[in-house]
């Protein structure tokens, strides 16, 4: 809720005659297309529902008996790794010996802690994966319009550790096909107390503790020349940085040497030769040939 009266009043302050844009979430874009109307572009938001299978809600188990200390520890256990679940089992017996005893004693505490991993890896996972199929269509699409364009992406993290590859290759693809892809952590302020509660419930704290997922969004962000930003409450001011940073850039063309479309992520770096100043440019490109420009004015259908 909060991220939607960022959006909502970034909208009405910011988007003018000429600007088109447009409003993607679950699996496809609002009124399949983007548009130069304020009108559908708050309908848009209005439209966007609130996830509960976030990932917030899914760290929240971490944080009850047996407790798993981080999304790490998780993965290694899932992965088959049992010195983990006896190192946490034991710790967790030590720390809390009467909930030990009342859930039948320290092996059955490890079989919990197992059970509890191997969930939260599966759904991760599941969720990991549609973010990142959304993301590649996102990409594929814009890149098929002619110019300069902004992906803004809304997110609290997610699962990350088997995926930078994959990270890696769709920033590389949108660095490829002109899209700028900035981060907005939807949280807000986290980590310290903050001036505005969280909107769902009171008890749900904007804590990274156990979560490693704040690294995905720097990963794209970081291969198109882009920005993450987090611990705002004003997601409104967010935006607002994002339009900042994107008014003052400079648009450096090259031909590579080698004019092999092999598909690899092939790096790339700029370096200034005077002291004092800091480069932000993409970290590569996809060797990939562009798909055919088309009119921004197309449709967005996703089958």
């Amino acid at each position: 809720m909060r991220t939607k009266q960022g959006v909502i009043q970034f909208i009405k302050e910011n988007i003018g005659p000429g600007d088109f844009g447009g409003i993607f979430q679950n699996g496809s874009m609002f009124n399949g297309r983007l548009t130069t109307s304020s009108a559908e572009l708050l309908a848009g938001v209005n439209k966007v529902s609130v996830g509960f299978e976030n990932r917030q809600s899914l760290l929240a188990t971490f944080r009850e008996f047996p407790r798993i200390p981080s999304e790490i520890d998780a993965m290694r256990i899932a992965e088959g790794s049992i010195e983990v679940a006896q190192r946490i089992g034991e710790q967790v017996c030590k720390d809390d010996p009467q909930s030990c005893a009342l859930n039948g004693g320290l092996n059955q505490v490890e079989n919990l802690i197992q059970q509890k991993s191997r969930l939260y890896v599966r759904q991760a996972r599941m969720l990991t994966y549609n973010t990142l199929q959304n993301l590649r269509y996102v990409v594929s699409r814009l890149s098929r319009i002619p110019g300069r364009k902004t992906l803004v992406f809304l997110s609290e993290g997610f699962f990350v550790e088997e995926s930078r590859a994959d990270l890696l290759a769709i920033g590389a693809d949108a660095a490829r096909g002109g899209t700028t892809i900035y981060s907005i952590d939807g949280r807000g302020l986290v980590g310290a107390p903050s001036a505005t509660s969280d909107v769902l419930r009171t008890e749900a704290g904007r804590s990274t503790a156990f979560d490693s997922g704040e690294a995905a969004p720097y990963l794209l962000t970081s291969a198109t020349g882009g920005i993450g930003i987090k611990n705002i409450d004003d997601i409104g001011r967010a935006f607002n940085m994002v339009v900042r940073d994107t008014s003052t850039y400079y648009v450096i063309g090259y031909r590579p040497d080698n004019a092999v479309m092999d598909g690899k992520f092939r790096k790339i770096e700029v370096k200034a030769n005077v002291s004092g100043v800091k480069i932000r440019s993409r970290k590569g490109y996809a060797a990939v040939a562009l798909p055919p420009l088309q009119a921004v004015r197309e449709g967005w259908k996703k089958q």
